[in-house]
């Protein structure tokens, strides 16, 4: 039901294949949740060409006529079809397929850039309660002390327990500047934190040489974005003209990003031919993703290197993480991380609203 049943019309869409790299994809004006790969035009399917058993979209289009003619008060018919693409979504019961109105994919997409306003925390739908997956470094909620696993009760004044993820996100998102007051739920703690939105870095890549030992570099990768391959490889450079040859890698409190990052960053690390990763849909064997230089880039690290995670490493973080263990014998130190391996597909429609569906899971190069 993407049009009024009664005026029915293609709808083009473009497909294009992600791996949302946090559990939700709703954000607080934060890092970007994308993990992207290509995008292609497709046209949706018409009626003609749609497989349908007699009936089968007979009872939604009957209850849609009765709310539009005979409910007692006038009702707005585009949130009828809102409502039932939404519900319809819902009843998967997969907090990683979501429909995103006009509203809430122009929110999300504009995270891919690692450019926006809000508090920087990524959240997820966890049963009734809305969780912080992990603040993104240097942002306000980092700053006023939230951390993973936080549930957020209020804010402000709304109680955020039984929303939609994206219900929740619309009371907490705002301007930069502007005080939301959260009431939090840490373990048996409950308490409020006031944070002022503001305009979240858009540096993914920080670094410095280590103050104890100059011979080695500190490379923090704090979401993987646009810019983040770029950035990584500077940074590199850089440290080892200052005498680095060693490097710490860290991606603690990274909540992930672009596919192409996780993808281009791992091989920077492991040998052309070795696996990265591998995706597996249903009932098809894994496919695997290997390392290649000629379309992931061919900047290398070879310095002994180790990667830092915690419990807000996620997605694209965790990606880095699988290959870097398993296929390029990195030691991986800290503790156990956030835990997201689902593959989503993302439809955009022609009125730029947006369908994720969940269609595979992701696997480390060993197949876990």
């Amino acid at each position: 039901m993407e049009e009024e049943p009664r005026k029915k019309k293609k709808i083009k869409m473009r497909m294009g294949t992600y791996l949302i790299s946090l559990l939700a994809v709703a954000a607080i004006s934060i890092g970007g949740t994308y993990v992207v790969a290509d995008r292609t035009e497709q046209t949706a399917p018409t009626e003609e060409g749609t497989a349908q058993t007699p009936g089968t979209f007979s009872k939604i289009e009957a209850v849609y006529n009765q709310l539009s003619t005979d409910y007692y008060q006038e009702v707005d018919e585009d949130q009828l079809i809102e409502g039932a693409l939404s519900g319809m979504v819902d009843a998967i019961g997969d907090p990683y397929t979501q429909y995103l109105d006009v509203s809430e994919s122009a929110s999300l997409n504009d995270t891919i850039s690692a450019s926006f306003e809000g508090i920087g925390a990524e959240v997820m739908k966890q049963g009734d309660s809305i969780m912080i997956v992990s603040p993104i470094a240097g942002s306000p909620a980092e700053e006023a002390g939230l951390k993973p696993n936080d549930i957020l009760l209020k804010a402000d004044d709304k109680n955020l327990t039984g929303l939609t993820l994206n219900e929740a996100v619309s009371f907490i998102r705002g301007e930069k500047g502007s005080d939301v007051v959260l009431t939090i739920q840490r373990g048996e703690e409950t308490f409020e934190v006031t944070v002022t939105r503001d305009t979240i870095p858009v540096e993914t890549v920080v670094y410095n040489l280590d103050e104890t030992d100059p011979t080695i570099g500190y490379i923090a990768i704090t979401s993987f974005s646009d810019p983040t391959y770029d950035e990584l490889v500077t940074a590199v450079k850089e440290l080892r003209e200052q005498g680095a040859t060693s490097f710490v890698f860290d991606v603690r409190q990274n909540p992930g990003g672009l596919l192409d990052g996780a993808l281009s960053i791992s091989n920077m690390f492991v040998e052309e031919g070795s696996t990265i990763m591998q995706t597996q849909e249903r009932d098809q064997e894994a496919v695997k993703i290997v390392a290649d230089d000629k379309t992931m880039g061919d900047f290398k690290v070879t310095e002994p290197s180790v990667l830092l995670v915690d419990e807000g490493s996620a997605s694209a973080s965790e990606i880095l993480a699988g290959a870097l263990k398993e296929s390029a014998n990195m030691q991986i130190i800290g503790t156990k991380t956030f835990g997201k391996g689902t593959v989503q597909t993302v439809a955009s429609f022609s009125d730029k609203s947006e369908l994720k569906l969940t269609i595979a899971k992701w696997l480390t190069p060993n197949g876990e």
